[in-house]
């Protein structure tokens, strides 16, 4: 089964709730198929961090992640999606607009 390593780019586009990319993301996380990396957690902070929404950006991105699971071992990751991924039950996450 091909799992999906997602990027800092789909991840903030699914954070801000992009349609094509929730399109893409949430078939993904209903099948358990996303992760990321701790490092992406971390670029997507950062970004965040210049934005007056920033604690309601984070705690979104943080309901995100109790799904999306950062990987310790990416040495076996899968398919690395630049534009393409996955998150499960977008319902309960509440997407920035």
């Amino acid at each position: 089964m091909t799992k999906f390593l997602l990027d800092t780019g789909p991840l903030t586009a699914f954070l801000y709730g992009r349609g094509p990319t929730v399109a893409l993301i949430d078939p993904c996380l209903t099948e358990s198929l996303a992760f990321t990396s701790e490092l992406v957690y971390g670029e997507i902070v950062e970004h965040l961090l210049g934005y007056n929404e920033f604690i309601d950006l984070r705690s979104n991105l943080q309901s995100i992640l109790a799904v999306v699971k950062p990987s310790q071992d990416l040495s076996n990751s899968g398919t690395v999606c630049s534009f393409a991924a996955t998150v499960t039950a977008s319902s309960r996450i509440r997407h920035h607009r």
